[in-house]
């Protein structure tokens, strides 16, 4: 289990959960919050809040809070998505492959702790070559014993 998935997941959903309830609530107290810093100097009584909000380009509160509402809905399913994906996903540990040099090309690694040939005169080829490269400076003495120890 993937536990930073699973707890990410909850929070999203969780308050893509919230959001959605709040939503109606919320737009209406913004533009209320709006219209009170709006007030005091408007001359015209009549023009009341949705004639003003309608004539800046504002869609409607009917338009508006449906289309914020699917957006929470959408973050609600992501939530619980990655919250089951997280409860299901397995950690799998990458193994370390040295490589003989920068350069070398991919799919030509050297044997790791799962790979071990059979063969003692590949582990001697192996070993000359490893002990090559600490000659030639390419790897450290400690990298050499962790390696040669994958070799026996």
């Amino acid at each position: 289990m993937k536990l930073k998935l699973v707890i990410i997941g909850i929070v999203i959903a969780t308050s893509s959960a919230i959001l959605y309830v709040k939503t109606p609530s919320l737009i209406s107290q913004m533009v209320h919050s709006m219209m009170v810093m709006a007030g005091p100097s408007t001359s015209s009584s009549s023009f009341n809040t949705s004639s003003m909000l309608h004539a800046m380009g504002y869609p409607s509160r009917t338009v508006v809070i449906p289309i914020i509402q699917s957006s929470f809905i959408g973050f609600g399913i992501m939530g619980l998505i990655m919250t089951i994906y997280g409860m299901a996903a397995k950690k799998y540990k990458r193994q370390f492959v040295a490589k003989s040099s920068p350069d070398q090309e991919p799919g030509t690694e050297e044997p790791t702790a799962n790979s071990q040939p059979d063969n003692p005169q590949k582990n001697y080829k192996a070993l000359s070559k490893l002990q090559e490269r600490l000659a030639n400076g390419e790897i450290t003495t400690s990298e050499f014993e962790r390696i040669k120890k994958l070799l026996d």
